[in-house]
């Protein structure tokens, strides 16, 4: 959490403005870490490794759910069945595969502008 004050030391918008009329300032920042290499990024320090740790997350997961549903087809072949515990794995590891690929293409946009693409933050988290 940043706390960020815009000051007018040397009372420049008193001085243009007359009394009762002061103007709505709006600003926008651009907060960027500089790291010790002088590379930036949007990331604050204490989330900086998370996009690779999600694009990690989603390889892992991917492999998972593959293998899952390889084993579910080569069980349905032997024993000609479908009730097992199979598909409520591949429906969970599904879901989390869903949310980790929509929050990694969210971290992607953030890391390009800062403010990544609200609809799939929101999405990754309801999936």
């Amino acid at each position: 959490m940043y706390f960020i004050e815009v000051m007018d030391c040397e009372g420049e918008l008193r001085r243009v403005y007359n009394r009762g009329t002061m103007p709505r300032v709006l600003t926008e920042l651009n907060l960027t870490t500089v790291y010790p290499n002088n590379s930036e990024s949007h990331f604050s320090y204490e989330d900086s490794g998370q996009l690779s740790l999600h694009i990690l997350l989603s390889l892992l997961v991917g492999t998972l759910f593959v293998l899952s549903l390889r084993t579910y087809m080569q069980y349905y072949k032997v024993e000609n069945r479908l009730l097992s515990p199979h598909p409520i794995m591949i429906y969970a590891l599904a879901a989390q595969l869903c949310s980790l690929i929509l929050q990694t293409i969210h971290l992607i946009f953030y890391s390009a502008d800062g403010k990544g693409v609200l609809f799939l933050d929101v999405m990754s988290k309801i999936c």
